[in-house]
């Protein structure tokens, strides 16, 4: 898949100025043979496999950890995007008919209306049965639900995007886009990053999720149409085509980008330098 270039960039062959690429900010890929950290092979955020959870054979690309009751993965107090716009990329498989409802990955203490995650199914008044959708701290109807059934057995890509200030978008097995939903303020928390885990409000961490996850990824910016439908098409890629035609990344891509694009240009902001 061809990257789509600005105004700026539309003279410039990937001879003169190498690939117009952006890395994730964090990749794990969860492909070790065994032990209890899983490696951060994009950042240094390096997780940690808490209670019975193993790496199996079967992901998407090599191995998958495989989460139980009573298990999750922590990376800490990382990736707090306070603010900040932001993607989410995983492959997840759970049970035909899976009705729990699923925090996957994210930040999150429960009860208090602050972090974000990936969910699966309905329940405290967010989500619908049998989809995904994304938390970013707003209240239950503004979350971005998708319309695929997931807990049919089969591996699915999901793709939750925060544009600060504009709204929030979940893809489920590429483009287009399933579902948008509002970006409220998105409130800090002191919950780990995890997989497959909540922080109580009394500090403990306990399980909320029970399947496989493979390769899951983190961007602190906003995946377009094109970047999702790369990710889906080649699992375990480390890096993306950045979609620098969606200049003011609102998920499109039309004049509104050009004006953007000029008027950072002459306020000779550094973003303007897509070459």
């Amino acid at each position: 898949m061809r990257a789509r270039y600005t105004l700026a960039a539309a003279a410039c062959t990937a001879a003169l100025c190498g690939p117009l690429l952006a890395q994730p900010v964090a990749h794990w890929r969860f492909d070790e043979a065994g032990g209890t950290t899983a490696e951060d092979s994009a950042g240094s955020y390096d997780g940690t496999l808490v209670g019975p959870v193993v790496f199996v054979p079967g992901g998407v690309v090599g191995n998958a950890v495989e989460i139980p009751a009573d298990g999750y993965v922590t990376m800490g107090d990382v990736l707090r995007f306070t603010d900040q716009s932001f993607s989410l990329s995983c492959w997840i498989r759970v049970d035909p008919g899976y009705p729990v409802y699923s925090l996957v990955v994210g930040k999150h203490t429960s009860t208090i209306v602050a972090g974000y995650f990936l969910a699966l199914n309905s329940g405290a008044g967010y989500g619908t049965p049998n989809t995904a959708h994304l938390y970013t701290a707003n209240r239950p109807g503004g979350e971005a639900i998708g319309t695929t059934t997931i807990n049919d057995g089969e591996w699915h890509h999901l793709v939750g995007v925060y544009k600060a200030g504009a709204n929030t978008r979940i893809y489920v097995d590429g483009a287009p886009v399933e579902d948008t939903g509002s970006a409220d303020n998105l409130s800090s928390t002191d919950a780990p990053f995890a997989v497959a885990a909540i922080k109580l409000t009394n500090g403990s961490i306990i399980n909320t999720f029970q399947g496989l996850v493979d390769d899951l990824q983190a961007y602190d910016y906003v995946l377009c149409d094109s970047d999702v439908e790369f990710l889906f098409q080649n699992p375990g890629a480390e890096h993306t085509p950045q979609c620098l035609a969606d200049f003011n990344q609102d998920g499109s891509v039309n004049t509104l980008d050009v004006l953007s694009f000029l008027n950072a240009w002459a306020a000779g902001e550094l973003r303007a330098d897509v070459n």
